[in-house]
């Protein structure tokens, strides 16, 4: 029978403190990385629209506001301006007046 030499369990005992220490270490750089990388995802598609991917430019109308797409014309709003829209007992008329403000916003940029 072979006698162990009492520095042998502490080795191995350091070598598991560091590895797990290494492990953490190194699942923090990638959960780091993996938040960068979305961060640089969302940035790469501001300003863009979900469909086309073409630009987005803003319109205003009676305090509301809104983005259009320059080349497929979607429009995207907050869901607060659309319950205001709806809410509005002259809605239809709102909404003719958004569309022609939306067409000058396209127009602005062409």
């Amino acid at each position: 029978m072979a006698i162990k030499h009492p520095r042998e369990d502490f080795r191995a005992n350091e070598e598991n403190y560091f590895h797990k220490l290494d492990s953490e270490l190194i699942e923090q750089i990638r959960e780091r990385e993996k938040a960068k990388a979305e961060e640089a995802e969302r940035a790469a598609h501001r300003g863009h629209c979900a469909d086309c991917g073409g630009n987005m430019v803003s319109w205003s109308l009676y305090g509301m506001q809104g983005f259009v797409c320059t080349d497929c014309e979607q429009v995207e709003m907050q869901l607060q301006t659309l319950k205001v829209l709806v809410m509005s007992s002259d809605g239809k008329e709102v909404l003719k007046q958004i569309t022609q403000a939306v067409g000058k916003a396209i127009l602005k940029t062409a």
